[in-house]
């Protein structure tokens, strides 16, 4: 010891020196000679302790980190056995559970000699790898890409993609399906029956709601061509009894992309005045 830390020691073992004498150790005489000291409450009962076993000077010096949480601690050697196994069972072995792992990683220490780690140690290394890495290994780069990161376009492409807007009413609608906030129930012994699904088809420009389809059916080619065929043909009578007069000039309809797409070209072919799948014209009335 240099003689900087001998003063230290010296310094701290009179300190715990006139605590013992004092022969008060009520928490809060002993919590102002540990912040005298120089730690925690009980750090400092444990620099006592060391004291009175061993008397020596060095076991009041500040005791360095031996690692620190985060910091690997492991042998090197038990390091490389936990990653081999970690990659060999999330290539091969998708499906087996984590403790199928810490077994064989046990085992595997066993046979060289190593000492096995604890549950708790294999278990916050396998935590600690981040989840898209999990997910690379197990099912590709491509399906870790899709699932952890935003997805980006060429701004020139998503200009030319975004959907034209609108200058007058009935230029453009659209149509999309969702399940209604109501849950019906039967008449006869009031058992629960379900949610039924409604089809909208909503004008662009007015943003107002043309015509709707309330059916038990999930969405289909079928309902799609009631709506459509809803929004097409006159409404004069109805319109005159509810008192809102409303224009018919449809100048064209466009779909979105996945299953609206496949449903909109299936209806036109349901209803045979439409003319082409997905683009037609109506003459104003």
């Amino acid at each position: 010891m240099d003689e900087a830390q001998v003063a230290e020691a010296e310094r701290r073992r009179d300190i715990i020196a006139r605590l013992e004498a004092a022969g008060r150790f009520d928490s809060a005489t002993v919590e102002a000679a540990a912040a005298e000291f120089g730690a925690s409450k009980r750090q400092f009962n444990r620099y006592r302790k060391s004291l009175r076993d061993t008397g020596a000077l060095t076991c009041l010096l500040p005791r360095g980190r031996s690692g620190g949480r985060g910091r690997v601690r492991l042998d090197p050697r038990v390091e490389e056995v936990i990653t081999e196994v970690r990659l060999e069972f999330s290539r091969h072995r998708k499906e087996a559970k984590n403790h199928h792992a810490f077994a064989e990683i046990r085992n595997r220490c066993v046979r060289r000699g190593l000492i096995p780690p604890s549950h708790n140690t294999l278990r916050s290394r396998f935590a600690g790898v981040p989840a898209r890495e999990r997910v690379g290994l197990k099912y590709g780069k491509k399906v870790a890409r899709e699932r952890y990161e935003h997805l980006r376009g060429n701004p020139a492409r998503i200009a030319h993609r975004k959907t034209p807007e609108t200058t007058f009413p009935l230029e453009r609608i659209q149509i999309d399906h969702t399940l209604v906030d109501v849950v019906c129930a039967s008449v006869f012994d009031r058992e629960h029956v379900g949610r039924p699904w409604i089809t909208i088809a909503l004008d662009e420009c007015t943003r107002a709601i043309l015509a709707f389809v309330l059916t038990w059916e999930y969405p289909n080619a079928s309902t799609v061509a009631q709506c459509m065929t809803r929004v097409m043909t006159p409404k004069d009578e109805w319109l005159e009894r509810v008192g809102v007069p409303l224009p018919c000039a449809l100048i064209s309809a466009r779909c979105d992309a996945g299953s609206h797409s496949a449903m909109f070209s299936a209806s036109s072919k349901i209803i045979p005045w439409l003319g082409k799948p997905v683009w037609w014209i109506l003459h104003p009335r």
